[in-house]
């Protein structure tokens, strides 16, 4: 697909161009995806710039190479990029793992075909005195090169909004009765950020650990609740930074998959503080069902204390019950990048 894109380019250029000149650019290496020194594809433009001598062949060339560029980064659909990601991995157990979870979640094509997965939920906060609240939320789920999350809480001061975009970064904003107030404390997005994060882990299933900028490791099988699971350790760019403290790089995600029914059960989030100190939180995940689409999701997520050992605390967080979810699937597999 590539090669014949970019076969088609030069001879449209080759019209416009003089033909020596469309040959040298083909020939150079500047419309092939993968290969050649970057610093000797710019000499050789610049080369065929000087030949041409006017300013509008130069700024045609350019175009070349723009709309090249253009092709080589929407090249990939998201199924493509998914099958990319677990071949990088490098380890075959890991992408064994992978490979199942995926197939038992829906498949990778229904994955890549995901526009978004929406969501009604009864949330149950704990209270430190024993006291409990319920809050219904409505939830969304955007697949991308980063997931983008949406949470709106129906709360007793209004409609609390909470958001992590595509580039991973949190927004608040509460709907009162007189005007909409926009959350400016960086502790209280960050929290945001992290509790967004997790959710969208638990909710993306093995489709989530895909995302860019992740790097995954296969930490072995370990039992827990009575079932071998399979740990996976994440790190790379999970959370925005806090500080530019050699410790702040430490944040790190990992998930369990259940080694029979190889569906997520735990996620486990280690997050650097603005006070330079580790926090912990814990998920527990399951009552998988299959929903519209073919994909199979959590219908119960449970955030609970935890601590550097890994360990849940009984004392839970927070529940969330899915009342109804419900996808909406691309009818073809479409790039990413032009979104």
């Amino acid at each position: 697909m590539k090669q014949k894109a970019m076969d088609r380019l030069c001879i449209i250029q080759a019209n416009r161009l003089d033909c020596q000149s469309a040959r040298e650019v083909r020939q150079g290496g500047m419309l092939d995806c993968g290969g050649g020194e970057r610093g000797n594809r710019i000499e050789q433009v610049e080369r065929i710039m000087a030949r041409q001598g006017d300013k509008a062949a130069r700024m045609r060339i350019w175009l070349v190479l723009l709309t090249a560029a253009v092709l080589t980064t929407g090249c990939a659909n998201p199924t493509e990029m998914m099958r990319e990601r677990i071949f990088e991995v490098g380890d075959t157990r890991l992408q064994t793992v992978l490979q199942q979870s995926l197939a038992v979640s829906g498949g990778v094509e229904a994955w890549g075909r995901l526009k978004q997965i929406d969501g009604q939920a009864i949330a149950t906060v704990y209270e430190k005195q024993g006291a409990k609240a319920l809050i219904e939320q409505q939830c969304q789920f955007k697949p991308a090169k980063k997931v983008v999350v949406s949470v709106t809480s129906h709360e007793p001061a209004g409609v609390l909004t909470e958001v992590l975009d595509r580039k991973g970064n949190p927004n608040i904003y509460l709907q009162g009765l007189a005007k909409v107030q926009y959350e400016s404390d960086p502790e209280k997005l960050y929290g945001a950020a992290i509790k967004l994060r997790v959710l969208a882990q638990a909710m993306m299933g093995p489709a989530g650990l895909l995302q860019e900028g992740f790097n995954l490791r296969y930490a072995g099988q370990e039992r827990k609740a009575g079932r071998w699971m399979h740990k996976i350790e994440v790190t790379g760019d999970l959370l925005p930074a806090v500080s530019d403290d050699r410790y702040a790089s430490g944040n790190l995600l990992v998930v369990w998959i259940d080694g029979q029914t190889h569906q997520i059960r735990q996620i486990w989030l280690r997050y650097y503080k603005h006070d330079k100190t580790f926090g912990y939180l814990a998920l527990n995940v399951g009552d998988y069902e299959k929903v519209s689409g073919g994909l199979s999701l959590p219908q119960y997520i449970a955030y609970a204390h935890s601590d550097r050992h890994q360990q849940l605390s009984q004392q839970q967080i927070m529940t969330v019950e899915f009342q109804k979810l419900q996808t909406q699937l691309r009818e073809k597999d479409r790039k990413w990048f032009f979104e």
